[in-house]
């Protein structure tokens, strides 16, 4: 789903003091084939990769979730909100949300995940010099 460059989406909590125009808000019948398999890689992802490991993880046992990580790095799970020139994905908010909602899935490998990206990442696109990024 491309969002529309003159849109204006609510901000914050608005929406729930607000009239909600029915064309701002986005149902998965919205989304498109490219959307869609993005999120269905995530979800194969999760399934067959960090499910089955789900107890390990959470019981922090050594040397799972730095393979794991690097993994969802290599699939652009981690770089999602990233300008295309430095590698990432340069995806929609509403392609965020979606691969965000399988990571969710996963407790601590989402916690990781949103650390890498939250802390590490995106401070580097919104505040590092040029070299850095």
């Amino acid at each position: 789903m491309t969002e529309p460059a003159n849109s204006s989406y609510p901000q914050g909590g608005a929406f729930l003091l607000e009239a909600t125009d029915c064309q701002s808000v986005f149902t998965p019948e919205d989304f498109g084939s490219e959307d869609r398999a993005m999120a269905q890689a995530a979800r194969d992802f999760i399934d067959k990769e960090i499910i089955p490991k789900q107890a390990e993880l959470d019981e922090k046992k050594p040397g799972q979730i730095a393979g794991l990580a690097r993994k969802a790095g290599e699939l652009g799970f981690l770089s999602v909100q990233v300008p295309e020139q430095y590698g990432g994905l340069a995806a929609s908010k509403a392609l965020t949300c979606l691969i965000e909602e399988q990571l969710g899935r996963t407790g601590s490998f989402a916690t990781t995940c949103a650390a890498h990206t939250g802390i590490g990442t995106l401070p580097l696109v919104y505040f590092g010099t040029e070299q850095a990024k």
